[in-house]
Formats: structure tokens, C-alpha cells, sequence
């Protein structure tokens, strides 16, 4: 009954972030587990133009993870997802987190890639009208013709993704962040991925949100 008292109280703390995307609670009686997690996931892009002219190089996910058991620390792990075309080099496990001009260096020591095919097809549509005499009919006759030509197109892409813990003496940092910029490297490819106003606001208001709730469990 404690445990479930625990449980709802969090979700009332919580349930009225908009910046949280899940809240999960966990009852694993195999694994002896209880615990609650708040997930946020946001869209960043990098400012980087290797010769584009338009839209940024990269699309980059990041999630940001909070896991707190019972009786134990919480803690804040992040996740950074980038998709790219494929290529042979990989994110490298560097990571720097600049917030408010002051920078953060972090190594990450999991790493994923996958491969896969982003196939697109296209169908076009001709018409053609062809006039033919009719000697017996004052009118011309005509012939219309249709042709359909469809074109398959397969892209290789690759997804990188690399996951690093924001130690718990920068969250107070990260929760009044008013600047927000990632950095990371692809081989000797610096990239540097930017949010918009209010994404990172988001971002800061989960760790606001995160060190309410260890205040308020420090004091229950």
C-alpha cells in the first residue's frame, strides 16, 4: 500500500510537465524491481553546411532518460540518435554539452549502429493525344494514350547512436540553461546540434522538474 501511495503521488507531482513525454512506473517482483522513470525526447538539428544549400545536414534525436528506484539515487542518461546517409565512419564516443557558454566533456561507452534502405518509388503519368483524318466524318478522330512509368529509388541510410550519464552535479546547471548546444564528432567531423527556443526550454524544465521531485523526496 506504501509502494502504490509512492507511485501516485509521483504521478500527481508530475503529470502536469508538458516537457515529459512518459512517465513510467516499474513493478518487476522477477528482477526485484521498483522504480519510475520520466522520458523526454526532442528534435535538435546540426548547423553544419557541407555543401547543402538548404535545410540542415543532420536530424538528431535526443532522449533523455531519469531513473529513480526505491531507495536508491536517481540518475540522468542521455541519448543521442543521428541519422545519416551510409558511410564507414562512426560516432565517436566524445560528447560535449555547452549550456550557457560553459562546457561540459563527456565519453560515452555505448554505442549502436544499424543500416537499412529508405526506398522511395515514383510514378509518372504521359498522355498523348494523336489526330487521325476520318475521310467519312467532317471531324478529325483522336487517339488518346496513357503511359504510366514507375521509378524505384533505394537510399542506404545508416542510424548512429550513442549514450552517455549527465552526472548529477551539473543538473542544477542544466535546469537554468538559457543556451543550450551539443557537440559531437563522426570521425574528424566536428557537428554541432542546436535546439529551437522551445525544445531546450523543455530540456531545462525536465531537470527543474527532476530536482523537485528528489527535494521533494529528500523531505518525505
Amino acid at each position: 500500500m506504501k509502494h502504490f501511495l509512492y507511485l501516485f503521488a509521483v504521478i500527481v507531482l508530475l503529470s502536469a510537465c508538458s516537457n515529459i513525454n512518459q512517465i513510467i512506473t516499474v513493478d518487476d517482483e522477477f528482477k526485484n524491481e521498483k522504480s519510475i522513470r520520466l522520458i523526454q525526447e526532442l528534435e535538435s538539428y546540426s548547423d553544419e553546411k557541407r555543401g547543402r544549400l538548404l535545410g540542415p545536414d543532420y536530424i538528431v534525436t535526443l532522449k533523455t532518460l531519469y531513473i529513480k528506484p526505491q531507495n536508491q539515487d536517481g540518475k540522468v542518461t542521455a541519448e543521442l540518435t543521428l541519422q545519416t546517409e551510409a558511410r564507414p565512419e562512426e560516432l565517436d564516443s566524445l560528447i560535449f554539452i555547452e549550456a550557457d557558454g560553459e562546457k561540459f566533456q563527456f565519453i560515452s561507452r555505448e554505442y549502436a549502429a544499424r543500416h537499412f534502405v529508405n526506398r522511395s518509388v515514383s510514378t509518372t503519368t504521359t498522355t498523348s493525344v494523336e489526330k487521325k483524318e476520318d475521310k467519312e466524318k467532317e471531324d478529325d478522330a483522336e487517339k488518346t494514350t496513357t503511359t504510366a512509368e514507375t521509378t524505384t529509388t533505394d537510399q542506404p541510410l545508416q542510424i548512429m547512436k550513442r549514450t552517455f550519464e549527465i552526472p548529477r552535479d551539473l543538473w542544477e546547471k542544466l535546469s537554468q540553461a538559457e543556451q543550450l548546444r551539443f557537440r559531437f564528432y563522426i570521425e574528424s567531423e566536428g557537428v554541432t546540434v542546436r535546439f529551437t527556443s522551445a525544445n531546450r526550454k523543455k530540456f531545462s524544465k525536465l531537470f527543474h522538474s527532476i530536482l523537485s521531485f528528489e527535494k521533494w523526496q529528500g523531505n518525505s
